[in-house]
């Protein structure tokens, strides 16, 4: 039986601690990420993770966590989570220029270096960053737009910047086509604070991300290779700022970050994860069990 592995779920306990006629798969992040290791709830979470036959890791960043909690590395299955993007890769084949002009006058961009934030709007994207970082691009590139696209709880604060910023647009919301033709029109992705699964927009359409090492990420920052299909500054507006002007500047550097994307996109696929799932449950079904040897 594979159970995520989460605290509220009381449930999973009696399968974990009682049965012994099945074998217990645990599917999760081995921590939280944003939370505090020596609180109640994690010393509760690094107790019960070791009552498992084998464990499906959301990602490499998640194993070591799993492996502190006592659980032997031979039984950890990196999954590499992920989501279907085939329907935005296909979307986003088809933005062309008329549906590309189109996007840049609904939200008022003329400029040829729109910087993009996808994702939604609450404190821990950190968008106060963002918006200072984004002024110190303009003040370098003169025709540096900002195009922020979500909702959120912070979306008032959003709106107001953008009311009075002409070179700053907010779009709200948006999926499927106007999605993929707000990734088409922008040369990179902007967020200093947590990364998750977005990051897989970024791949799906070659449109580097740039982040920070600011520790509020969530496993998927795994899959940054900074220099290489994204980049990770440290944990300044000015230094954001500046690697995101010199990506602007150098068309060299995006292509090779925009080849890494696309790379990426191919190795952290939905199937590629459901391999990995598949091929984790065979070797737990093969080996001997283990949660009540502990």
């Amino acid at each position: 039986m594979v159970v995520t592995h989460e605290n509220k779920l009381a449930s999973n306990l009696p399968l974990q601690f009682l049965y012994r006629k099945f074998r217990v798969v645990l599917w999760g992040h081995g921590a939280n990420f944003q939370g505090k290791k020596n609180s109640l709830s994690e010393r509760l979470k690094r107790f019960t993770a070791r009552k498992a036959d084998w464990w499906l890791a959301y990602t490499n960043h998640s194993v070591p966590l799993i492996m502190d909690c006592g659980f032997p590395l031979e039984r950890i299955t990196t999954l590499n989570n992920s989501i279907d993007a085939l329907d935005l890769a296909d979307k986003i084949a088809k933005s062309g220029m008329a549906e590309q002009t189109r996007t840049r006058n609904d939200h008022g961009l003329m400029g040829n270096n729109i910087g993009l934030y996808l994702g939604s709007l609450y404190s821990e994207k950190r968008l106060d960053f963002l918006l200072q970082a984004a002024e110190r691009i303009r003040a370098t590139i003169p025709d540096f737009e900002l195009l922020i696209v979500g909702d959120g709880p912070q979306r008032q604060e959003i709106a107001a910047f953008c009311a009075k910023t002409p070179w700053a647009s907010y779009a709200g919301a948006l999926s499927g086509q106007q999605k993929a033709n707000a990734l088409a029109i922008s040369k990179v992705m902007l967020n200093p604070g947590l990364v998750g699964l977005g990051i897989l927009d970024s791949f799906v359409s070659g449109t580097p991300m740039i982040t920070t090492d600011c520790g509020l990420h969530s496993p998927e920052i795994a899959y940054l290779e900074s220099g290489s299909n994204g980049l990770m500054t440290p944990n300044t507006v000015e230094e954001f700022a500046k690697m995101a002007v010199e990506v602007f500047k150098s068309p060299n550097l995006r292509q090779h970050l925009k080849s890494g994307c696309l790379e990426s996109a191919q190795r952290y696929s939905l199937n590629n994860m459901a391999t990995n799932f598949a091929s984790g449950i065979v070797r737990c079904l093969e080996s001997p069990a283990f949660r009540h040897k502990q």
